[in-house]
């Protein structure tokens, strides 16, 4: 038994990935910051991270220094970068190409203007070198050529913000043009021949005819001839055998009628005079050149059919071969096709071999990250100086990770317009609600939920949350729905603790949870919170019904900022100090194998450590001290906790770096890398 995961998955979980972050229901993610101590190498030796229990969950948080929030403006699919370079071989587009999306040379990135644009390679003109760099900005444009006959489609273009942002020497962002996607809904892209290879290119095919009409060459214009809108006579180079040009093509490739194609029916040599299938739409006139040669017949599950003839020509080895084929139209709806080539073939004994390039479905451009094989997410996030205060640009930082989910380690919630009394260390979830139309009755003795003028049936699932308010609005109940039995009845997860008739019952969905710990009114404060409450919405403790809103959030001592930041050192106040710490000095209080920290800065006011061990307890008797130092601190009675909650949240990424300082004045750009 054999097996692959095709691309399709890889770029289904990088997708899935980028609209979790953009989802506010879905995971919160922040870029940290860590590790401010050299490596036990030395930091001239950047070591590989590594993914163990005590590394990524026991004791990671320990060298957070700060982190900031990944919004939906900062991730993006991301694709390898292959920038256009004069005289290379690029390859072009196939749909049985298995290495297509391993080695990524079927598309090139070029510098055009302000804009960087994509271009997905349609023909490489049998393998040559590229020497004409693609310059086309058009966005509606089918496809191009170039004159080295290179043949492409503008996938999409990159602004220079959003290259500046995203863009690295070794990957670039994805990004869908809507109007190429318009542009092929409109042309029906869908199954659409771009490309016709040639695979062998036969021999002693006779070489195409070019010429241009005389007057008395269209129509019934011809002397001595009886013809009609069909009827055409070639010039004086034409082939003297009767009915050479029969199942051959005539194009017009100017003037007058230019770009019609047909088919020739019938030649008669002694006159010069052909027959074509049908007529012209836009009949050719004495400015009409026209090109004869062989027609091109693809087969396949069309639409509508491809229209393509043969360019024929020789050199001192072969005689007559195909050397590439033109398409005049490129018809719709194909999954798959062959192609041949008829007309003007009577001396052939070495049949050319063609192959039809099928399309992506809905047509080149349509979902580029599909396409071009995207299966990494960029996450760019800027360190903009002390971030209006809330993060350090103190010491210096060798580490960045990428944490899903983390919790805060204390908030304390501004709350108005409440109603009854949070009980300590119960569950709060701040909700977005409907009332639901009509009435409920509910009771102590059993789980029920009995209707008036309900529609439960429509309004509810199984696994929905939902509040059960009585009568007098004074009492509250958040439970989950069981059992929708009919548009009156249904089962809840447990009795109310409340008797009610009259009362009213409405969809509650879950935006944040935390857990109560402290204080009364009007102040509420909780541990494990969940970085996502706001403003302005309500809270309601789980097990007493409490109700309130909230007008303001602090996070430990610092104002709330949308929960943008946090800043994971411990914050110890002091009253005095004798020296000064050396940065990332050991310090420790009474016992060094007990109770140590790495130092990381101070201010006027606060010492700020990582990576404690033991209690160090904001003690104005026990001073803190350096290890082989002589400097130490004394302390005031304050102390902040570290924002994030010990062991909460999930490590999805790692990378070490050299030193990388901070200061007040400068900003740093992280980019992350995530390969899928």
């Amino acid at each position: 038994m054999s097996k692959i995961l095709t691309n399709k998955i890889s770029n289904m979980m990088t997708e899935l990935f980028i609209n979790s972050i953009s989802s506010s229901t879905n995971s919160v993610y922040y870029i940290t910051a860590n590790k401010h101590t050299a490596y036990a190498s030395g930091d001239d030796n950047v070591p590989t991270p590594v993914d163990s229990v005590n590394e990524t969950y026991l004791n990671y948080e320990k060298e957070l220094i700060f982190g900031k929030k990944i919004s939906s403006s900062d991730a993006v699919k991301v694709i390898a970068r292959n920038d256009w370079v004069a005289n290379t071989r690029y390859d072009a587009y196939d749909q049985d190409d298995s290495t297509l999306f391993t080695n990524r040379n079927f598309y090139v990135g070029a510098l055009n203007g302000a804009e960087y644009c994509i271009y997905k390679v349609l023909d490489n003109n049998g393998g040559a070198l590229s020497t004409v760099k693609p310059t086309s900005t058009s966005e509606s444009a089918i496809n191009f050529s170039t004159s080295d006959s290179y043949k492409y489609k503008l996938m999409y273009k990159i602004t220079s913000d959003q290259m500046a942002k995203f863009a690295t020497d070794d990957f670039i962002p994805v990004y869908t043009s809507s109007n190429v996607v318009a542009n092929n809904v409109a042309f029906d892209a869908s199954g659409a021949i771009d490309n016709i290879k040639v695979i062998s290119r036969g021999s002693n095919y006779v070489a195409t005819l070019d010429g241009q009409f005389n007057a008395d060459d269209i129509r019934n214009l011809i002397p001595t001839i009886i013809g009609d809108s069909t009827t055409y006579r070639l010039n004086a180079q034409a082939a003297s055998n009767t009915n050479f040009y029969t199942g051959s093509a005539i194009y017009i490739k100017s003037g007058t009628g230019a770009g019609q194609i047909k088919t020739i029916t019938s030649y008669d040599a002694a006159t010069r005079v052909i027959r074509v299938d049908s007529a012209f739409e836009t009949a050719p006139s004495t400015d009409s050149e026209y090109i004869i040669a062989p027609r091109v017949v693809v087969r396949g599950d069309a639409a509508s059919n491809t229209l393509a003839y043969a360019n024929v020509s020789s050199n001192s080895s072969v005689t007559g071969y195909v050397n590439d084929i033109q398409i005049i139209s490129r018809g719709t709806g194909y999954t798959y096709a062959d192609a041949v080539v008829v007309g003007n073939t009577g001396g052939v004994t070495n049949t050319a071999v063609l192959k039809v390039v099928i399309p992506p479905y809905l047509g080149h451009g349509s979902t580029p990250s599909l396409e071009l094989g995207c299966k990494t997410a960029c996450i760019s996030v800027t360190f903009a100086n002390t971030e209006s205060g809330f993060v350090s640009t103190d010491n210096d930082f060798r580490q960045f990770s990428l944490l899903r989910d983390p919790l805060f380690s204390s908030a304390t919630f501004t709350i108005a317009n409440t109603s009854g009394t949070f009980t300590s260390g119960e569950t709060i979830n701040q909700v977005d609600y409907k009332i639901l139309a009509g009435t409920i009755t509910s009771n102590t003795s059993n789980s029920t939920i009995i209707g008036t003028g309900t529609d439960f049936t429509h309004a509810l699932s199984v696994g929905d949350k939902v509040i059960i308010v009585d009568s007098t609005e004074t009492t509250r109940y958040l439970t989950t729905v069981q059992n929708v039995t009919n548009a009156t009845h249904i089962t809840i997860s447990s009795n109310t603790p409340f008797n009610t008739s009259l009362g009213t019952i409405a969809h509650a969905s879950i935006l944040a949870t935390a857990v109560k710990s402290g204080n009364s009114f009007p102040y509420l404060t909780a541990n494990n919170v969940q970085p996502k409450f706001v403003i302005g919405k309500r809270l309601i403790g789980s097990s007493s019904g409490a109700w309130g809103n909230v007008t303001a959030i602090d996070v430990q001592d610092k104002n709330y900022n949308s929960w943008n930041t946090f800043d994971n050192r411990t914050r110890i106040a002091y009253t005095a100090n004798s020296g000064m710490f050396a940065n990332d000095a050991v310090v420790y209080q009474e016992d060094i194998s007990l109770s140590n920290a790495y130092y990381h800065s101070a201010n006027s006011s606060y010492i700020f450590l990582t990576s404690d061990k033991g209690p160090i307890n904001a003690n104005p008797a026990t001073p803190l001290v350096e290890e082989g130092g002589g400097a130490s601190y004394t302390l005031g009675s304050v102390k902040y906790i570290p924002d994030i909650q010990t062991g909460s949240g999930q490590v999805l990424y790692i990378e070490n770096s050299s030193p990388i300082p901070r200061s007040n004045t400068q900003s740093e750009t992280v980019k992350l890398m995530l390969n899928f």
